[in-house]
C-alpha cells in the first residue's frame, strides 16, 4: 500500500481468483449479509449506483464506480476472510507497520541527500497526505502494542519514531490528525476505569504539548503579522536614487518578515539589474513556476530591501541562485520545518485576502475549492448532481464565478464530505455519514477501529480520501481489517 498502485491493483485481483476458486458461495453470502460492516461500506457504494438514475456524464461515473470498486469487491472478500487468530493480525499489523518504516526512512533520504524542490516530494510512491495517514495508523498500531504491554517498549520507539517523522515530513495534516486521535484516546483511556492512569498520564502530557504548540502559533502569529503599514502615503519616497518613479502599492498589506513587498518597486531598474545577473528571463518562470519578478520582489522584501537597483546590488550570488529556484524568503531558503509551514499558510491567506491570485497555494487553493463547492451544494440541495456530474458542475462553477485558476488548478472539493454532499444531496450525505460513522457506537470497545475512524474521519475534511485508488484502498482494507477482527485495549495478546 505505501510503494505501489500497480500492487494494490494485482492483490486485489489475485484475491478474486482465490475467492472465486475456494467456490462455498452460499456460506461466503450469509457471511456478507450477516456482517454489518461489510453491509455499511455497500451501502456507501449503493449510493453511488443510485446517484447514476440522474447523472449525465456517464463516463466520468463509470470512472468514479471503478476507483470506488473496493468499496464492494475487497468488502466481499473480507467478510470471508475475517476475522483472523490473532497471529495472522499481528503479521499484516507488523508487515504494514514494516512497509511504513521503510517508506520513511526513503522519504529521509529523498530529504537529507536530494534537493527537492517541495517538501511533499519526499514521499515518491503515493500522495504525501496519503502517506502521512499511513504513517498515524502505524503510530496506532504501535500505541495499542504498547498499553497492551505486548513487547511495549520496542513499539514505544516505533511510536515516537514515527510521530518525529511527520515532523521532519512537515506533515501538517497528519499531526491535526494525530493531535485528534491522542485527545480522543486520552479520553477513552480515563473514562475506562482500568485505564484510568494510562489515560490521566496521556492527557497530561496532550495538555502539554497542545499549550506548546499554541505558545509557538500565538508567536508565529504575532510575529507574522508585525508589520509597518503605510499610514501616510505622502511619507513615501516618489522615486529612486538612479531617479525611476517607484511602484506603491497602498491597499496591499503583503509583506515578507515585516517589510511590505509592493512598495519601493522600481520595476525597469530592477529587470535591467537582473538581467545582467541571471540568465533566467525576469518575466519567465523560476524553478517553482512563479514569474521569476515576484520571487525577486518577495526575496528582496524579505530582506528589508527595496527593489531598485541600488539594494539590488546587495544581493549575494547565492541569492540570485535561490531566487531561481523559486525561493521568496532568505529565512526560509534553506529552512525545512513546520514554523517553515505556518508561514507560508499565513502567507498564501494573507495574499487571497489581498486580492492575489491563489494559484499553487495549497492551503489558499483549497478554500477556493470549498467556497466552488459549497455554492454547488446549494444550488442541489436535496439531491446533489449525480454519481458523474460532479467535475462538469465544477467546470461550470468556475467558468461562471470567473475565477482566476488555470484550467490545471481547478480540482474538486478537496473536503469528502462536500463532494459526497454536491453529488448525492443532503440525504446522501446523511446516508453517508451514518453508515461510515456508525460502529462509533456500535463497536466502543474497537479501540484501534475508533482510532482509525477519527484519523480517516479528519482527513475528509481537507481531502477528498476515497476519490483515488490509494485512499480508497486504504480505507477499505483497515476499515474491514479493524472493524471485523477486535482490537480491544484490554485483550491480552495470544500467540
Amino acid at each position: 500500500m505505501p510503494f505501489s498502485k500497480f500492487g494494490l491493483s494485482v492483490s486485489q485481483f489475485l484475491i478474486l481468483i482465490i475467492w472465486v476458486v475456494e467456490r462455498d458461495f452460499r456460506n461466503k453470502w450469509r457471511a456478507l449479509v450477516s456482517n454489518p460492516i461489510a453491509l455499511g461500506l455497500i451501502s456507501i457504494y449503493l449510493i453511488h449506483l443510485i446517484g447514476l438514475a440522474y447523472s449525465q456524464d456517464f463516463d466520468y461515473a463509470m470512472k468514479d464506480l471503478r476507483i470506488k470498486m473496493p468499496l464492494l469487491s475487497f468488502t466481499i472478500f473480507a467478510s470471508w476472510i475475517f476475522p483472523l487468530e490473532r497471529k495472522y493480525i499481528n503479521q499484516i499489523l507488523n508487515i504494514f507497520s514494516l512497509a511504513v518504516l521503510v517508506g520513511v526512512f526513503i522519504a529521509f533520504y529523498r530529504i537529507f541527500f536530494i534537493a527537492l524542490d517541495d517538501i511533499r516530494e519526499a514521499s515518491i510512491f503515493v500522495s504525501h497526505i496519503r502517506f502521512s495517514l499511513m504513517i498515524c495508523t502505524a503510530i496506532f498500531i504501535a500505541f495499542y502494542n504498547v498499553i497492551r504491554a505486548y513487547h511495549q517498549y520496542f513499539y514505544l520507539a516505533l511510536a515516537l519514531f514515527l510521530i518525529g517523522s511527520l515532523f521532519i515530513l512537515e506533515s501538517i495534516t497528519g499531526l491535526i490528525v494525530l493531535s485528534a486521535a491522542a485527545f480522543f484516546l486520552s479520553i477513552y483511556l480515563t473514562i475506562n476505569r482500568k485505564g484510568k492512569t494510562l489515560g490521566l498520564s496521556l492527557t497530561a502530557l496532550f495538555l502539554i504539548a497542545i499549550s506548546i504548540a499554541s505558545f509557538q502559533l500565538k508567536k508565529e502569529f504575532d510575529v507574522f503579522y508585525s508589520y509597518e503599514a503605510i499610514s501616510d502615503p505622502s511619507t513615501l519616497e516618489y522615486a529612486s536614487a538612479s531617479g525611476e518613479v517607484y511602484y506603491h502599492k497602498i491597499e496591499s498589506t503583503l509583506h515578507e518578515n515585516g517589510t511590505l513587498i509592493w512598495s519601493y518597486i522600481a520595476f525597469k531598474e530592477l529587470e535591467k539589474a537582473w538581467i545582467k545577473k541571471s540568465e533566467l528571463g525576469f518575466k519567465e518562470q523560476d524553478a517553482k513556476g512563479q514569474p521569476v519578478y515576484s520571487t525577486l520582489i518577495r526575496y528582496m522584501s524579505s530582506k528589508g530591501l527595496r527593489k531598485d537597483s541600488i539594494d539590488f546590488l546587495r544581493l549575494s550570488e547565492a541569492d540570485i541562485e535561490l531566487i531561481e529556484m523559486g525561493h521568496t524568503n532568505h529565512l526560509y531558503a534553506n529552512n525545512s520545518s513546520i514554523k517553515k509551514r505556518v508561514y507560508e499558510t499565513l502567507w498564501e491567506i494573507e495574499n487571497l485576502k489581498n486580492g492575489g491570485n491563489p494559484e499553487g497555494n495549497s492551503v489558499a487553493q483549497r478554500l477556493v475549492f470549498w467556497a466552488t463547492g459549497w455554492q454547488i451544494f446549494k444550488e442541489n440541495f436535496w439531491l446533489g448532481v449525480g454519481t458523474g456530474d460532479v467535475k462538469v458542475a465544477f467546470e461550470k462553477a468556475y467558468e461562471a464565478g470567473n475565477t482566476e485558476l488555470s484550467t490545471q488548478f481547478r480540482h474538486r472539493a478537496h473536503n469528502q464530505y462536500l463532494s459526497i454532499a454536491i453529488a448525492f444531496g443532503l440525504f446522501g450525505l446523511l446516508f453517508f455519514l451514518f453508515f461510515y460513522f456508525k460502529p462509533l457506537y456500535f463497536q466502543r470497545d474497537n479501540l484501534l477501529l475508533l482510532l482509525f475512524l477519527i484519523c480517516s474521519g479528519m482527513s475528509f475534511l481537507s481531502e477528498d480520501t476515497i476519490e483515488t485508488q490509494i485512499g480508497i484502498s486504504y480505507i477499505v482494507f483497515f476499515y474491514c481489517l479493524f472493524g471485523m477482527n477486535k482490537f480491544s485495549w484490554k485483550a491480552q495478546h495470544k500467540a
